[in-house]
């Protein structure tokens, strides 16, 4: 680098003293060359005469390197030096990510075995059965000897079987280990490296190879001598990478001694130092014999001296010999910084040996540690097993072989709890006595005897069957009738059912029936008050006119119980019996009656006169509430009204023969159908029924038809029968008597207890 140093300077130097004094050895020539003037002057002055000294033997002065020269010796000597620097800083790059690599490898080797180690076997699943049967012997089996010596053979069966599970592991893990023995990464590796250290060598030799160059022309121009365009003949480096031939091996005997551990370590490497230090050898040049050495041979008599050599001659041999001693500088360097090179290989090499072998160490501890472990743990389940058998109790704890540790889970247990009994489906609560109904029983014969008679009307015999099919219980979920009912035959249903007939008639009131059993079950309701009853009939209306089944499920009547946990819908199941009992209409859609059936509700358990009384003050206020629209009429009525002067023959024939009256002549014209009237008012219905007269034989007739038929004449019946004397002008006649005896409250069960 001082040659470098030295000639940049020269470069920049204008004049001769100043290349001059770059030199170290221009002053010494210099002040030789200042006394070898003055030595003559001396003489001559002294002594006259002497001699001069010879012209070969004076230094070979220094020049100044002409600028254009130095530019171009400067410019080689950069591009050399750029190419060697970049070159390194790869291969020191490509050395450290070898050694990251390398690093990682060995790492990931490391915990991809330590999951191969903790990889899931089958011993949980062993546990688990072994456990299981285990829980299966009673308590009374555990106390006998002969049961416990037999637990506790099978407890050492399932330690032998979990002990040949941890030696198939181990035998895996030791095959595994030595999959990664065998693998040849580390010597691969070895060999990428050696191939960065080879580029080191040969980055070295090029380097070298341009430093001489430089250095020929930089010693051929300082001393003044002639530059030849082919320059000097100089053999090029070698190519130790081998990309033409590979190197031969040196041998370790002919080798050096730091070269020994390159050679068995990173061949490729030896090689090519080997062909360096070849190179260097040819390049030095051959040591003259001290003992062969003479004195230089005198010329013979008679012969002439040879010619003295030129200045050019020896400003040649000048800038050879200083070549030759910087030379052997850079060679002694390249020497020393190749042997650096192989040192490291050679550390590198050993590196990754090393880490390998401390890697393969640790796996194996990782194995025998490992296998270990988990024989201890089955070792300590065993004992916890033998225990269990001595204590003559189940393994209640849940037991777990988790990686390399045994675990009693205290909080989980391995027999559970008894689950805990299902809610038990909703009861019906009891009846109040063995002739009362409970609420499914009553939706039953409800709905059995709408199914039967929507009307309403129905013969006894067929009323006395419906209850027949009711008391036969074929099923569980069927709820019969109750126990006083269930006795009775066909006979006696039929009797009672007459108790609801009309007169003589062989046709009774069904709905009539039900009312009295409903007043039997919620006694209560024989006591509301007419306004309770206007209540419950307004909140009521409108879902009854929706349906059968919004009905059911509308807001419940005031004698109806709340839903107790635990229990059935009780007040549910008595709202759907009554819209089934009230409905005239078949179908969910069906409308429900609501005032036919507010109306019945006034039943008395008194007598039938406070249940007729009752009614009338409820018809004032329902005709006023207007609940139910009224129905258009089927055909035209030749009636007329009592105020505006109608026929009254056609009136008296009606009575004296209603069938003939409702009967229309073919002859008469057909007349088109009217349109619809408004309902009319509460005091228009009353004189309308005025004209029928006192609750005559025709205006009775009427209103069976009309009943019978679905129709509701009751509200007006009742006005009527209100403003002309009260429940005794419907009580003094038979025929009424009868037909509004609706309103009393019959003991059934009494009558089926006679």
């Amino acid at each position: 680098k001082g040659h470098v140093e030295r000639a940049e300077a020269a470069a920049k130097a204008a004049t001769p003293e100043e290349v001059a004094a770059l030199d170290p050895d221009a002053p010494k020539e210099a002040e030789e060359g200042a006394e070898g003037e003055e030595a003559p002057a001396e003489e001559g002055d002294g002594e006259g005469e002497a001699a001069a000294e010879p012209e070969e033997d004076k230094p070979v002065p220094i020049v100044p390197v002409p600028l254009a020269l130095a530019d171009a010796i400067y410019e080689q000597w950069s591009g050399a030096e750029s190419a060697y620097l970049e070159g390194l800083h790869q291969c020191f790059a490509s050395m450290r990510e070898e050694r990251s690599l390398s690093l990682a490898h060995f790492v990931d080797a490391k915990k991809t075995f330590a999951e191969f180690l903790r990889r899931p076997d089958e011993k949980m699943t062993a546990v688990r059965e072994f456990q299981s049967k285990f829980n299966d012997v009673d308590l009374d089996h555990r106390r006998d000897p002969r049961t416990k010596g037999e637990l506790l053979v099978r407890a050492d069966e399932l330690r032998d079987a979990l002990w040949d599970i941890c030696d198939a592991k181990l035998q895996e893990a030791v095959d595994e280990r030595q999959k990664i023995v065998d693998d040849t990464y580390v010597a691969d590796h070895t060999v990428l490296a050696t191939g960065h250290y080879v580029a080191m060598v040969q980055l070295e030799l090029d380097k070298f190879a341009e430093t001489q160059s430089v250095l020929a022309d930089y010693y051929t121009a300082r001393r003044g001598a002639e530059l030849k365009e082919e320059g000097p003949e100089v053999p090029p480096p070698p190519d130790v990478l081998g990309e033409e031939s590979p190197l031969p091996v040196p041998a370790a005997e002919e080798s050096p001694k730091w070269l020994k551990d390159a050679i068995e370590l990173t061949p490729t490497l030896a090689a090519a130092v080997s062909a360096t230090l070849e190179y260097l050898k040819s390049l030095s040049p051959t040591e003259p014999d001290p003992e062969a050495e003479e004195a230089p041979a005198e010329p013979a008599e008679g012969e002439e001296p040879p010619p003295p050599k030129t200045d050019a001659e020896r400003a040649a041999e000048t800038s050879a010999a200083d070549l030759e001693a910087a030379m052997a500088i850079e060679r002694h360097t390249l020497k020393w910084r190749i042997k650096r090179v192989v040192e490291n290989a050679v550390s590198h090499a050993k590196h990754l040996k090393r880490v390998e072998a401390k890697a393969l160490v640790r796996l194996e501890e990782y194995l025998r540690g490992r296998y270990h472990q988990e024989c201890s743990a089955v070792a300590a389940l065993t004992e916890e097993i033998k225990c269990a058998v001595d204590e003559e109790r189940p393994l209640t704890n849940d037991l777990i072989l988790d990686d390399v540790d045994f675990i009693v889970l205290e909080e989980e247990l391995a027999i559970p709890d008894d689950p805990p009994q299902p809610p038990a489906p909703p009861v019906e609560p009891p009846a109040r006595g063995p002739g009362v109904f409970t609420a499914s029983q009553l939706a039953n014969l409800c709905a059995g005897l709408s199914s039967a008679s929507v009307t309403g009307v129905m013969t006894a015999g067929e009323c006395a069957r419906v209850f027949a099919r009711c008391a036969a219980v074929l099923t569980p979920a069927d709820p019969g009738v109750p126990p006083a009912f269930s006795m009775c035959n066909e006979g006696v249903l039929a009797a009672v059912a007459r108790t609801f007939a009309f007169g003589d008639s062989l046709y009774c009131e069904w709905r009539a029936m039900i009312v009295s059993l409903l007043v039997d079950m919620y006694p209560e309701i024989a006591e509301a008050s007419v306004e309770r009853l206007a209540s419950a009939a307004a909140q009521l209306a409108a879902p009854a006119l929706a349906g059968r089944a919004v009905f059911a499920k509308a807001r419940k009547l005031w004698f109806l119980p709340t839903q107790v946990v635990g229990q059935v819908d009780v007040a549910g199941i008595v709202m759907r019996a009554l819209a089934d009992a009230f409905a005239f209409e078949d179908g969910e859609e069906g409308t429900v009656d609501i005032e036919s059936l507010i109306l019945h509700l006034c039943a008395s358990t008194e007598s039938k006169e406070t249940g007729v009384k009752k009614a009338m003050e409820l018809a004032k206020v329902l005709a006023v509430l207007k609940l139910v629209p009224e129905r258009p009429k089927e055909t035209p009525e030749a009636e007329g009204d009592g105020e505006d002067g109608g026929d009254h023959s056609e009136k008296e024939n009606a009575e004296e023969d209603p069938e003939e009256a409702t009967k229309v002549s073919p002859e008469a014209p057909e007349e088109p159908e009217p349109t619809p009237e408004v309902p009319p008012t509460p005091e228009a219905a009353a004189a309308r029924f005025a004209a029928m007269g006192p609750m005559s034989d025709a205006a009775i007739t009427l209103l069976t038809v009309h009943d019978v038929q679905g129709g509701d004449v009751d509200v007006p019946a009742l006005l009527r029968a209100g403003d002309e004397g009260g429940a005794s002008a419907l009580l003094s006649n038979p025929a009424t008597a009868r037909w509004f005896s609706r309103f009393l409250v019959r003991d059934l069960h009494a009558m089926v207890k006679v």
